[in-house]
């Protein structure tokens, strides 16, 4: 699954963007920081890509999203828990890469 991928999927940011009450300030740092994720996990050998390192990830770059550009504490760890569980989910799912090799 590629970002692009991810980005069709749509509903599952619609989901989240929708089930929040804020301006979603934080809509496109989440964005890039999921290409990010994706980008990195998919560019990873195939026996490196686990859990543990998609977490390791994750960690990495939902900490540049400032935590200012949400409502609350709450929703901040709210939609680190749902884009966890979708990216967990999702990529360890799809474990064959997307993206070409050259």
């Amino acid at each position: 699954m590629s970002c692009k991928d991810i980005r069709k999927e749509g509903l599952f940011l619609d989901w989240i963007i929708e089930s929040t009450k804020s301006e979603a300030k934080w809509k496109k740092p989440i964005i890039r920081a999921i290409e990010k994720i994706t980008t990195l996990f998919y560019q990873a050998p195939q026996k490196e890509r686990s859990s543990l390192y998609l977490l390791q990830l994750i960690d990495k770059y939902w900490h540049n999203i400032p935590r200012e550009s949400f409502q609350s504490l709450t929703e901040y760890y709210l939609l680190l828990a749902k884009v966890s569980d979708y990216l967990l989910t999702t990529l360890l799912y799809n474990q064959k890469s997307p993206l070409r090799e050259f």
